[in-house]
């Protein structure tokens, strides 16, 4: 549907992912939302601070918005993140020791919003297939996502798609098979 627009994240559920300051953003986004686009985030995963991020939604008047889709298995994964048109993974700490979500995304050629996570900054290249933020940085989310929203379906659709060719060249599973007996 082109009116609308949805954002997703797969993660557990735990503070260093970022979720709780994802859901700030989005609840902004909504708020001063211009386009006639109807938003939605979409988050998979379980864990230890689920209540506190639906809580979190409704303080914000955003959980109709907000949908907690629980764990799902990895073979779901391409077919769920083709359903979202933008992947938010706005990381607050640098754990992230190898973006393995954010490929998964590229993948699948879904743009991404990414923190400078060192995970991140390794495999997503910087407004080409997605957008990296300041680790913590409420406005710069909020005003990625928002560019996102307002942004052509097609030009969108080329950064999906530039994630993906990157995935493909840096990942090639002959290349690293090589790479990994040299």
């Amino acid at each position: 549907n082109s009116q609308e627009f949805t954002f997703g994240i797969i993660k557990k559920l735990e503070d260093k992912y970022g979720i709780g300051l994802l859901i700030e953003a989005f609840g902004e986004l909504v708020k001063k939302n211009k386009s006639n686009k109807k938003l939605k985030l979409q988050i998979y995963g379980r864990g230890s601070q689920e209540s506190k991020y639906k809580e979190l939604s409704k303080k914000l008047g955003v959980d109709d918005k907000v949908f907690f889709n629980g764990f799902i298995k990895n073979e779901l994964v391409p077919e769920t993140l083709s359903r979202i048109d933008v992947v938010c993974l706005p990381s607050v700490s640098d754990s992230e020791s190898f973006g393995v979500s954010a490929v998964e995304a590229m993948a699948c050629a879904v743009p991404l919003i990414v923190s400078d996570a060192s995970g991140f900054t390794e495999v997503v290249k910087n407004n080409e297939t997605g957008f990296i933020i300041p680790k913590g940085n409420l406005e710069e989310l909020i005003e990625k996502m928002r560019m996102c929203v307002e942004m052509p379906k097609e030009e969108l659709k080329k950064i999906g798609m530039n994630g993906l060719n990157r995935v493909k060249k840096m990942f090639d599973f002959n290349d690293n098979i090589k790479t990994y007996i040299n």
